[in-house]
């Protein structure tokens, strides 16, 4: 499997987490990041920014601490995924 092939692998796996706890993935067109938000999310600061090539989440001060558990559980689910691949 090729470096692209393994990031794509992981990046679908964390999609799908990411769906199961709730949230949807909104690509915005930046890039390398894709944003998570849960449906009817009012507030900027409730959402997760997740850097496609590092297989990073991270949110911004003041966010709730629901959204601050749920990113460091796409954190670790992104770093299991990482293990499991060989990344």
């Amino acid at each position: 499997m090729t470096k692209k092939q393994q990031h794509k692998e992981i990046n679908k796996a964390v999609y799908e987490f990411a769906a199961s706890i709730g949230y949807d993935a909104l690509d915005e067109g930046e890039g390398g990041r894709i944003t998570f938000a849960k449906a009817g999310v009012k507030n900027w600061r409730d959402t997760i920014e997740y850097h496609l090539s590092r297989h990073e989440a991270c949110t911004v001060n003041g966010a709730s601490s629901e959204v601050e558990t749920d990113c460091e559980l796409i954190n670790s689910y992104a770093a299991h995924k990482q293990l499991l691949t060989a990344l």
